[in-house]
């Protein structure tokens, strides 16, 4: 019998170089079994798979769920929060933590009752947002 030829495949199995020892690269062998690169690829994946996944912890953990409301209409007013017992709450600050809020917004909220600022809208108590989610 005469020599044989001995194949191998670099990242596509119809590319074949016949000597791919002198280019310095590592190359899988054509009688290498697919099978057998399984299991480290699925270890690979399992390894660094539970640090990609975004953290679920809430950002607001004291917050109440309320509801941003829009009062535009009326003058002076902006959007409002609105809570679960329909009290009403002036933000001073929303902009601060909502760019482009919207009608009907559900958001966890945490805040403090400011007594220094006037109102023009006089819907409900003035507050500063301390977190907003």
């Amino acid at each position: 019998m005469g020599s044989q030829e001995t194949r191998f495949y670099i990242l596509a199995p119809n590319y074949i170089l016949p000597n791919p020892s002198k280019l310095g690269y590592v190359f899988i062998k054509k009688d290498t079994n697919m099978k057998n690169l399984l299991f480290p690829l699925a270890l690979l994946v399992f390894v660094f798979a539970p640090g990609s996944c975004k953290d679920t912890e809430n950002i607001c953990p004291n917050g109440q769920t309320a509801t941003l409301k829009d009062m535009t209409g009326l003058d002076g007013c902006g959007f409002v929060i609105q809570l679960p017992d329909g009290t009403l709450l002036e933000p001073i600050n929303l902009n601060e933590f909502v760019t482009a809020p919207v009608d009907g917004q559900s958001v966890q909220v945490e805040y403090d009752t400011v007594f220094a600022n006037i109102s023009f809208c006089m819907t409900g108590n003035m507050v500063q947002i301390t977190c907003l989610e």
